[in-house]
């Protein structure tokens, strides 16, 4: 075989790395005669640089970082692609018992309908603030993160100044639970299993989740960099090809305790216990250790309803949300964020297999639960 056929791809230790560990595990590279190595990353920073110098043929990203580092956020530009949205949603907004006490006592009608909202964040923010108490710090993964978007969409809707009213810090995804319980951070915002890890360890609780409040949006993507596309464009599309059968697997909900398997015995999400993360993947959440478990429909899409292609939508989404935190100085054109989300290439991949969406990005929008478990009948033990 060709070494052509050699690719090493980064993956996260996250629930939403399914569809690379599937695509191997299951023979999805296999079938386009594809030799994938796939070695685990502790920090989103080193997925980029070794992207970026190619020590990566491709990596497991979140949606923003392909535009961040074409358009030189962060970093020296460096022409990456998006050519497919490998996940939807899955992010959580998880806080410390204390601050979870603090938002009782100053707003506790705030906790009672869902979704939660910060108005109640606010409050203590403000009280704190009377009381010359110090700020609360929050977590992140990235500064060019879903996380970093989804968590100040979710203070600024309150009225909060995210810049001001609190410190923002970067954290490991794997870290955020210990980094909590050492008193290191009030809150996190981050991709599952570490929002139900803090629960289940109790210490935190779950306020929201980003389906509820950012519904339906690219979580992460496969990020590639543009001399792939010309170098190896029939390898690119195999690789298209593999995780399009991968992502239509993970979305029959009768295979998702299998794909937590997979990501726990395989080592790929192994500081997580097995029946957390099949629990997250079949979208079973648990918000604290007081609270019976419920169903977010859509917690994870992998593949259904045209999730899959990287549209022009999710690029203007996270521009736009870029340009309001400040990274990006102005928003791009149409052009340079088509030249990023590329859905051409994702189109001609699942043209090939006979999944072509609708032409448009509304597609991805328009999901329904993918999977028909019911917490009422579904037990912690039934995940293992």
């Amino acid at each position: 075989m060709s070494k052509d056929n050699h690719l090493t791809l980064g993956v996260m230790p996250l629930t939403d790395a399914a569809p690379l560990i599937v695509a191997k595990e299951k023979g999805f590279f296999d079938a386009e005669n594809l030799v994938v190595t796939l070695e685990r990353e502790a920090a989103w920073a080193t997925i980029r640089d070794k992207v970026m110098f190619r020590a990566f043929d491709g990596a497991q990203m979140l949606a923003p970082m392909p535009l961040a580092m074409s358009f030189g956020v962060g970093h020296k530009p460096r022409a990456t692609i998006a050519p497919i949205v490998l996940s939807l949603n899955g992010n959580g907004i998880t806080v410390s018992l204390s601050l979870l006490q603090e938002i009782k006592n100053a707003a506790p009608e705030s906790l009672t309908k869902r979704p939660v909202h910060a108005e109640g964040l606010a409050k203590v923010i403000a009280e704190r603030k009377a009381r010359g108490k110090r700020q609360l710090v929050f977590g992140v993964v990235f500064p060019y993160s879903t996380h970093y978007v989804q968590l100040r969409a979710w203070l600024t809707e309150a009225g909060l100044a995210p810049d001001d009213d609190l410190q923002i810090v970067v954290v490991p995804p794997a870290q955020m639970a210990d980094e909590l319980d050492a008193g290191r951070l009030d809150g996190y915002c981050v991709g599952e299993p570490w929002n139900q890890l803090a629960v289940r360890r109790g210490v935190g609780h779950m306020l929201i989740t980003s389906q509820e409040f950012w519904t339906n949006r690219a979580e992460k993507v496969l990020g590639v960099n543009q001399s792939f596309v010309e170098d190896r464009p029939d390898i690119l599309q195999g690789l298209l090809r593999a995780l399009i059968r991968a992502g239509k697997w993970l979305d029959r909900s009768d295979n998702r305790l299998e794909a937590a398997r997979l990501l726990v015995e395989g080592g790929w999400v192994d500081d997580a216990p097995i029946d957390v993360v099949g629990l997250s993947l079949m979208g079973v959440i648990t918000q604290g250790l007081e609270k019976p478990p419920q169903r977010i429909p859509d917690m994870h899409v992998f593949y259904d309803n045209g999730a899959n292609d990287p549209s022009l939508d999710h690029a203007n989404i996270y521009a736009n949300a870029m340009v309001e935190a400040g990274q990006l100085a102005s928003l791009p054109t149409q052009d340079e964020l088509a030249a990023v989300f590329r859905s051409d290439l994702y189109r001609q991949a699942a043209k090939a297999v006979g999944d072509l969406a609708p032409s448009g990005g509304d597609a991805a929008f328009l999901s329904k639960p993918s999977n028909e478990t019911s917490p009422a009948n579904l037990k912690e033990s039934d995940a293992i």
